[in-house]
């Protein structure tokens, strides 16, 4: 929900750029920030559980960190080494399916925002809810952390899947191995 929202603010701010070359991991933290403090002036927790407000400040906050960290190894997240996702997995003290899902939701955002600029390029209606930015993006952003999860485990990382640490190996003889 919090990379759509920074989406639609994306459209807003950053549409005159061209094919969203410049949105880089900075510029996604940044938008992830005034998503933020919009909420708090908006309360747009309101209709959540008890406490769901500060939990998706919490969340918008720890991504913006993660962003923020990562963006000092690659701006647009190209380049980005499995050593590099597990330093910035430590420093933000999250694991590196975290870092992986932020990196997901940068990517899905960053590809919406690319469709939005090209739709206004051709002169096309733009998409006005986040229905129809998902519509656009053939539906909505999958985290890293729904891949690879074993039913029969109570969803828990499949031993036999690959590693989510990027390493190549199976999990189990990777970050699983006890």
């Amino acid at each position: 929900m919090a990379a759509a929202a920074a989406a639609g603010q994306v459209q807003e701010s950053r549409a005159t750029t061209s094919a969203g070359e410049d949105f880089d991991l900075a510029t996604f933290a940044d938008q992830l920030k005034r998503a933020r403090q919009f909420g708090k002036l908006t309360q747009f927790g309101r209709g959540l559980p008890k406490g769901g407000e500060a939990i998706a400040q919490r969340s918008l906050e720890r991504q913006e960190e993660i962003l923020r960290k990562l963006s000092t190894y690659s701006l647009d997240g190209q380049r980005l080494t499995a050593q590099n996702k597990n330093e910035v997995a430590a420093q933000c003290s999250c694991t590196v399916r975290d870092v992986e899902d932020v990196l997901g939701k940068y990517e899905w955002t960053r590809e919406a925002n690319r469709r939005v600029i090209k739709l206004k390029e051709e002169g096309k209606p733009l998409p006005k809810s986040l229905d129809e930015i998902e519509k656009l993006m053939g539906g909505r952003w999958k985290p890293a952390s729904s891949v690879n999860l074993s039913k029969e485990n109570g969803g828990q990382q499949s031993r036999n899947s690959p590693c989510p640490c990027g390493s190549g190996k199976k999990y189990k003889r990777c970050c699983g191995k006890d």
